[in-house]
Protein backbone atom coordinates (compact mmCIF):
# COMPACT_ATOMS: atom_id res chain seq x y z
CA UNK A 1 0.00 0.00 0.00
CA UNK A 2 2.97 2.63 1.08
CA UNK A 3 6.33 2.51 -0.56
CA UNK A 4 8.64 1.35 2.74
CA UNK A 5 9.18 5.14 4.05
CA UNK A 6 10.94 6.81 7.00
CA UNK A 7 8.29 7.21 9.65
CA UNK A 8 8.01 11.09 9.62
CA UNK A 9 7.31 10.91 5.44
CA UNK A 10 4.37 8.46 5.66
CA UNK A 11 0.73 9.24 5.46
CA UNK A 12 -0.55 7.47 7.74
CA UNK A 13 1.45 8.86 10.66
CA UNK A 14 -1.60 9.00 12.70
CA UNK A 15 -2.72 5.92 12.16
CA UNK A 16 0.59 4.60 13.05
CA UNK A 17 0.95 5.97 16.32
CA UNK A 18 -2.91 5.32 17.12
CA UNK A 19 -1.84 1.40 16.62
CA UNK A 20 1.50 1.64 18.52
CA UNK A 21 -0.64 3.45 21.30
CA UNK A 22 -3.05 0.05 21.11
CA UNK A 23 -0.07 -2.52 21.30
CA UNK A 24 1.20 -0.46 24.31
CA UNK A 25 -1.59 -0.18 26.41
CA UNK A 26 -2.37 -4.08 25.94
CA UNK A 27 0.96 -4.93 27.00
CA UNK A 28 0.84 -2.86 29.85
CA UNK A 29 -1.99 -3.94 30.93
CA UNK A 30 -0.73 -7.84 30.46
CA UNK A 31 2.52 -6.71 32.60
CA UNK A 32 0.28 -5.14 34.96
CA UNK A 33 -1.46 -8.49 35.77
CA UNK A 34 1.71 -10.21 35.43
CA UNK A 35 3.37 -8.10 38.18
CA UNK A 36 0.19 -8.04 40.50
CA UNK A 37 0.42 -12.40 39.97
CA UNK A 38 3.78 -12.99 39.77
CA UNK A 39 5.74 -10.22 41.01
CA UNK A 40 7.48 -9.42 37.94
CA UNK A 41 6.12 -8.62 34.50
CA UNK A 42 6.01 -10.52 31.18
CA UNK A 43 6.65 -8.35 28.65
CA UNK A 44 10.82 -7.78 28.75
CA UNK A 45 13.35 -10.37 30.38
CA UNK A 46 15.16 -7.75 31.80
CA UNK A 47 13.07 -7.23 34.73
CA UNK A 48 12.72 -10.72 34.41
CA UNK A 49 15.68 -12.20 34.69
CA UNK A 50 16.77 -9.73 37.80
CA UNK A 51 13.67 -11.70 39.79
CA UNK A 52 14.73 -14.82 38.95
CA UNK A 53 18.12 -13.95 40.06
CA UNK A 54 16.79 -12.63 43.33
CA UNK A 55 14.17 -16.14 44.13
CA UNK A 56 17.08 -18.11 43.33
CA UNK A 57 19.63 -16.16 45.76
CA UNK A 58 16.72 -16.34 48.01
CA UNK A 59 16.72 -20.38 47.90
CA UNK A 60 13.22 -20.20 46.01
CA UNK A 61 14.14 -22.64 43.04
CA UNK A 62 10.42 -23.13 42.38
CA UNK A 63 9.66 -19.01 41.69
CA UNK A 64 12.68 -19.06 40.36
CA UNK A 65 11.92 -21.54 37.75
CA UNK A 66 8.67 -20.20 37.22
CA UNK A 67 9.97 -17.00 36.47
CA UNK A 68 13.17 -17.81 33.99
CA UNK A 69 11.05 -19.87 32.27
CA UNK A 70 8.66 -16.53 31.63
CA UNK A 71 11.81 -15.34 30.15
CA UNK A 72 12.54 -18.04 28.21
CA UNK A 73 9.30 -18.03 26.72
CA UNK A 74 9.38 -14.54 25.87
CA UNK A 75 12.47 -14.90 23.84
CA UNK A 76 10.75 -17.65 22.47
CA UNK A 77 8.65 -15.36 20.88
CA UNK A 78 11.29 -13.45 18.78
CA UNK A 79 12.90 -16.91 17.46
CA UNK A 80 9.34 -17.51 16.21
CA UNK A 81 9.35 -14.40 14.41
CA UNK A 82 12.84 -15.31 13.45
CA UNK A 83 11.41 -18.50 11.42
CA UNK A 84 8.69 -17.18 10.24
CA UNK A 85 9.29 -13.21 8.84
CA UNK A 86 6.41 -13.36 6.84
CA UNK A 87 3.66 -14.00 9.00
CA UNK A 88 5.44 -11.73 11.38
CA UNK A 89 5.64 -8.87 9.47
CA UNK A 90 5.11 -5.17 11.38
CA UNK A 91 3.67 -3.68 7.73
CA UNK A 92 1.05 -6.08 7.36
CA UNK A 93 -1.67 -4.19 10.33
CA UNK A 94 -1.30 -0.84 8.22
CA UNK A 95 -1.27 -2.45 4.29
CA UNK A 96 -4.84 -3.69 5.30
CA UNK A 97 -4.00 -7.00 5.98
CA UNK A 98 -3.99 -9.43 8.68
CA UNK A 99 -1.14 -10.02 10.26
CA UNK A 100 -0.60 -14.50 11.31
CA UNK A 101 2.02 -13.50 13.80
CA UNK A 102 0.00 -10.60 15.96
CA UNK A 103 -3.41 -13.01 15.56
CA UNK A 104 -1.49 -15.93 17.00
CA UNK A 105 0.13 -13.40 19.97
CA UNK A 106 -3.83 -12.13 20.57
CA UNK A 107 -5.15 -15.83 20.54
CA UNK A 108 -2.18 -16.67 23.17
CA UNK A 109 -3.60 -14.16 25.46
CA UNK A 110 -7.11 -15.19 25.33
CA UNK A 111 -5.57 -18.70 26.13
CA UNK A 112 -3.49 -17.18 28.97
CA UNK A 113 -7.02 -15.65 30.18
CA UNK A 114 -8.92 -18.99 29.97
CA UNK A 115 -6.13 -20.52 31.88
CA UNK A 116 -6.41 -18.47 34.64
CA UNK A 117 -9.99 -17.93 34.54
CA UNK A 118 -11.42 -21.44 34.00
CA UNK A 119 -8.68 -23.91 35.03
CA UNK A 120 -6.55 -21.84 37.94
CA UNK A 121 -3.49 -22.02 36.32
CA UNK A 122 -2.13 -18.49 36.88
CA UNK A 123 1.43 -19.03 35.95
CA UNK A 124 0.55 -20.97 32.72
CA UNK A 125 -1.13 -18.12 31.56
CA UNK A 126 1.66 -15.90 32.45
CA UNK A 127 3.79 -18.35 30.25
CA UNK A 128 1.02 -17.72 27.37
CA UNK A 129 1.35 -14.02 27.92
CA UNK A 130 5.32 -14.03 27.69
CA UNK A 131 5.24 -15.88 24.45
CA UNK A 132 2.25 -14.12 23.58
CA UNK A 133 4.82 -10.84 24.49
CA UNK A 134 7.88 -11.82 22.92
CA UNK A 135 5.80 -12.58 19.56
CA UNK A 136 4.18 -9.08 19.71
CA UNK A 137 7.29 -7.32 20.61
CA UNK A 138 9.66 -8.70 17.69
CA UNK A 139 6.07 -8.88 15.07
CA UNK A 140 6.21 -5.13 15.94
CA UNK A 141 9.66 -4.39 15.54
CA UNK A 142 9.73 -5.79 12.12
CA UNK A 143 7.71 -2.70 11.00
CA UNK A 144 9.75 -0.98 8.52
CA UNK A 145 9.12 2.45 8.68
CA UNK A 146 10.69 2.33 12.58
CA UNK A 147 11.21 -0.36 14.93
CA UNK A 148 8.03 -0.36 17.16
CA UNK A 149 9.02 -1.87 20.77
CA UNK A 150 5.30 -2.42 21.79
CA UNK A 151 6.21 -4.41 25.09
CA UNK A 152 9.51 -2.27 25.93
CA UNK A 153 11.88 0.23 24.42
CA UNK A 154 15.19 -1.93 24.64
CA UNK A 155 15.48 -4.46 22.09
CA UNK A 156 18.54 -6.24 22.38
CA UNK A 157 16.79 -9.59 23.50
CA UNK A 158 14.17 -9.25 20.47
CA UNK A 159 16.73 -8.36 17.89
CA UNK A 160 19.05 -11.42 19.19
CA UNK A 161 15.65 -13.68 19.10
CA UNK A 162 14.65 -12.76 15.65
CA UNK A 163 18.43 -13.18 14.24
CA UNK A 164 18.92 -16.53 16.19
CA UNK A 165 15.22 -17.55 14.02
CA UNK A 166 16.42 -16.44 10.92
CA UNK A 167 20.25 -18.04 11.02
CA UNK A 168 18.02 -21.07 11.78
CA UNK A 169 16.10 -20.87 8.64
CA UNK A 170 18.97 -20.07 6.74
CA UNK A 171 20.78 -23.16 7.86
CA UNK A 172 18.04 -25.39 7.14
CA UNK A 173 17.99 -23.77 3.53
CA UNK A 174 21.52 -24.33 3.30
CA UNK A 175 22.25 -21.01 2.65
CA UNK A 176 25.32 -18.84 4.26
CA UNK A 177 24.64 -17.95 7.96
CA UNK A 178 25.10 -14.52 9.01
CA UNK A 179 27.37 -13.52 11.77
CA UNK A 180 25.79 -14.57 14.61
CA UNK A 181 28.56 -11.87 16.77
CA UNK A 182 25.25 -9.04 17.78
CA UNK A 183 23.02 -12.16 19.02
CA UNK A 184 25.29 -13.59 21.41
CA UNK A 185 26.29 -10.26 22.60
CA UNK A 186 22.86 -9.36 23.21
CA UNK A 187 21.72 -12.49 24.47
Amino acid sequence: LYPKVPLDKRPDFYKILSVAGLYTIISGMINGIAVVELTTPVGYTSGGCVNAGRFYAAGDMKQGSKVLAMCTLYYAGGILAGLWPKGCDGDLVFEGKTSPGMLLSSLLVLLGIWLKRHRERPTLAMQCWALSQGLMNATSTSFSAVPMRATHTAGGQTDAAISLGKAFMNFLRGEVVPCQRKVYLNA
